[in-house]
């Protein structure tokens, strides 16, 4: 008998003489094996490591289930879970299956380091794999019972190509957007799916804004949350970072945070008797974990579970504890902390109509100041003369306004600063009006030009790779001065989070001119949504008829201090994999 008629027979009897597959834990335990490659722990799979996997693995492999929704933080295990489900999937339920990231080369990498290693060394998968080896590539997968391909959410061609069965949409809020000609990425794969009755939809991502797609999705569903037991009074509880503790006064001589001293005192409180949970504690309690729902009201079939970073086995109290104090002094390493470790959208807080006043100190301007450190400068230059704002900061990040005003030629602006003790280098100039005298201005002063653009960030490489941040790196002007660039809604966040004294305080002289006062009332955030997208946009605009020239001072001046990394801490840029994927 030829194997093609081996193989007839042995599809004849899959299909009279139907066998229920075995569960999707004891199979993966048996079958999937992780090189060193992939995992600290090689060896057989087992799910003893991260136990909050076994509910998801069940949920993926349930009939009865046809959306699951992951709202999970980094580090948890969500990107092999979804690996091991596939696997099974190809060996024990095949279906047409897609795959959609971000972008195609994040689809192509996964393929390679994450998905091709574990099919290789499961025998069930490997026993199917095509048996011309053309058939099997990166971004589309032909094994005998099944397709898998994989997709970039660029890509509207290749996500509406195919009829499918199951969808797997990885981090869903950072996908492609809609343009003018076709729907958006999410829309378009799961329309794929109609065809099939037992459709299964599988998103997952790290969520952004509450309006984003992963969020409104996991509200849709269960809004489950891996509850574990206290070791002192046995009440189930979801771990929340509002019940870590730390010691108040782990402090050093200028202030800062002791993080060696904070990592010693870190520990979880139970929520019901105050009990104090230690790293042996916790690895016990989410052992005996389980995930319970707190939505009644979600369609039938539609599970959603979120799940925050410190749940993982790699991560710590000490870990939560050092990484929120680090972050939390600057917006964007808080928002990136909310998202990517809390698990939780971040909420703008910075949308409404009500302007919030810097707090005045008990100083005049110019007044002496014991702890100043250095003094910066921004210059905004118009078209009938200059504006200008001058900072005092201390070694800690706390800031003073030190002057502001204006002056009819930047002669006088330059004598001024001079007086007031301004160093050149720590001097910038708005170089958007008349660039290229602006940038002759700059280099006869030894200043720095900078310009702002509407876009959200920029990358810069530093000794840790490729980061992102709200400034570009320098870079030389035919002038002979240096350029900076800014991202203006980036440092108006920073500002607006500075005014409401969420990070180093931020004051100014209680003598301020009206203008200064003026200027600083003169932008909103509002909330608008984009017509042919359908997305949310949180955008700053400026109030008619205001004059905002002190403003943009006041926001040269926040982000000029991060460049000079006055009020950034370590760690507030975030590396990433991709820094081709922004633009």
């Amino acid at each position: 008998m030829t194997k093609a008629q081996q193989e007839l027979r042995r599809m004849a009897r899959a299909r009279w003489h139907y066998e229920k597959p075995p569960s999707v834990i004891e199979w993966a335990e048996k079958n999937i094996y992780l090189d060193g490659r992939l995992t600290a722990r090689p060896g057989l799979y087992a799910t003893t490591y991260t136990p909050y996997v076994r509910g998801v693995l069940e949920a993926l492999a349930d009939p009865g289930v046809h959306t699951v929704t992951l709202c999970w933080g980094s580090q948890t295990g969500k990107t092999l879970t979804l690996a091991v489900w596939l696997a099974y999937r190809i060996a024990n339920d095949p279906a047409p299956a897609l795959l959609v990231m971000p972008n195609a080369d994040l689809a192509r990498s996964y393929s390679e380091t994450r998905l091709t290693p574990i099919f290789e060394k499961c025998k069930p998968v490997r026993a199917v794999f095509p048996r011309d080896s053309d058939d099997y590539k990166n971004l589309e997968m032909q094994f005998l019972t099944m397709t898998l391909s994989l997709v970039g959410s660029n890509s509207p061609a290749n996500l509406s190509s195919r009829p499918i069965c199951v969808a797997v949409l990885d981090e869903l809020d950072s996908f492609a957007p809609a343009d003018d000609k076709n729907a958006s990425a999410y829309s378009l794969a799961l329309e794929r799916t109609k065809s099939f009755p037992q459709r299964k939809h599988v998103l997952t991502s790290t969520p952004t804004l509450a309006t984003g797609d992963i969020w409104q999705n996991y509200l849709a569903g269960t809004q489950e949350l891996y509850n574990v037991p206290c070791h002192a009074c046995g009440h189930m509880q979801p771990m929340e970072f509002a019940q870590m503790r730390w010691d108040q006064e782990a402090r050093l001589a200028d202030g800062k945070w002791d993080l060696r001293r904070v990592s010693e005192s870190a520990k979880y409180e139970c929520e019901k008797c105050q009990a104090s949970w230690t790293e042996s504690h916790r690895r016990k309690a989410i052992e005996q974990g389980k995930w319970v729902a707190s939505n009644p009201n979600a369609e039938t079939g539609r599970r959603s579970m979120r799940l925050p970073s410190w749940y993982s086995p790699t991560v710590t109290f000490a870990d939560v504890c050092k990484k929120f104090l680090t972050e939390k002094h600057y917006l964007h390493g808080l928002q990136g902390w909310v998202n990517g470790w809390a698990a939780q959208p971040w909420d703008d807080q910075f949308d409404d109509d009500a302007s919030v006043e810097i707090p005045a100190g008990a100083f005049a301007k110019r007044q002496e100041w014991p702890v100043e450190h250095l003094k910066l400068a921004a210059i905004d230059r118009q078209i009938d003369g200059y504006w200008f704002a001058i900072r005092a900061f201390a070694k800690d990040g706390t800031s003073r306004l030190w002057d502001e005003g204006q002056a009819r030629t930047i002669e006088d602006v330059a004598h001024h600063l001079e007086a007031q003790g301004v160093r050149p280098e720590h001097v910038c100039m708005d170089s958007g009006y008349e660039t290229q005298d602006s940038y002759r201005i700059c280099a006869r002063y030894k200043w720095t030009a900078i310009k702002g653009e509407e876009r959200a960030n920029y990358w810069i490489e530093t000794p840790r790779g490729r980061m992102k941040s709200i400034h570009s790196a320098p870079q030389p002007t035919d002038a002979g001065c240096m350029l900076i660039l800014l991202s203006s809604p980036g440092c108006q966040d920073l500002l607006a989070w500075l005014r409401r004294g969420q990070g180093p305080l931020w004051e100014i002289a209680h003598d301020v001119s009206p203008q200064y006062r003026e200027h600083m009332n003169s932008h909103k955030k509002v909330h608008r949504i984009n017509r042919k997208t359908g997305r949310d946009l949180y955008e700053w605009i400026r109030i008619k008829q205001r004059q905002d020239h002190l403003y943009d001072c006041e926001t040269y001046l926040a982000g000029w201090a991060v460049y000079g990394k006055i009020i950034a801490p370590t760690g507030a840029m975030e590396p990433s994999s991709d820094p081709a994927s922004e633009k």
